[in-house]
C-alpha cells in the first residue's frame, strides 16, 4: 500500500513537470504522450522512475518520446534542441539517454501503434 502511495506521487510530480514543459514549449499532444506514457511505466512491475531524480525522469520522458517522433528536426513542428529539454527541468543534459534506454522498448511499441492509427472521422 505504502509503495502504491509513493508510485502515484511520483507519477503526479512527473505530470506536472513535463505538462508545464509541454505547455510552453511543445503542445496538446504532447502531454498527452507523456501521460500515457507516464501511465504505463507506473503500471510496471519494477516502476523505473522510483529510483534517480524525478527531474531526470521528466527530460527522459520528453527526450524519448521526441526522438521518436521528429522533435529535434527543424523541419517538423514542435521544433526544440535536445538540450533545451534539460534547463526548464533543471536536468543534466547528458543524464537522460541511459533512461531514454530504459524507456525507448515502450516508445517504440507506441510508434507502431501511432502509425496504424486510424482516426474514427
Amino acid at each position: 500500500m505504502k509503495d502504491k502511495t509513493i508510485i502515484e506521487e511520483k507519477a503526479q510530480k512527473l505530470l506536472e513537470m513535463t505538462g508545464m514543459f509541454c505547455r510552453e514549449y511543445l503542445d496538446e499532444d504532447y502531454k498527452q504522450l507523456c501521460a500515457k506514457l507516464i501511465g504505463k511505466m507506473s503500471r510496471k512491475r519494477g516502476v523505473p522512475f522510483l529510483s534517480g531524480r524525478i527531474e531526470i525522469w521528466a527530460a527522459a520522458v520528453v527526450y524519448a518520446l521526441g526522438s521518436i517522433n521528429f522533435l529535434f528536426d527543424k523541419s517538423f513542428k514542435p521544433y526544440v534542441r535536445p538540450l533545451m529539454i534539460f534547463a526548464p527541468i533543471s536536468a543534466h543534459p547528458k543524464a537522460p539517454p541511459p533512461r531514454k534506454r530504459k524507456l525507448s522498448g515502450i516508445c517504440s511499441r507506441w510508434a507502431i501503434i501511432i502509425k496504424n492509427f486510424q482516426p474514427n472521422i
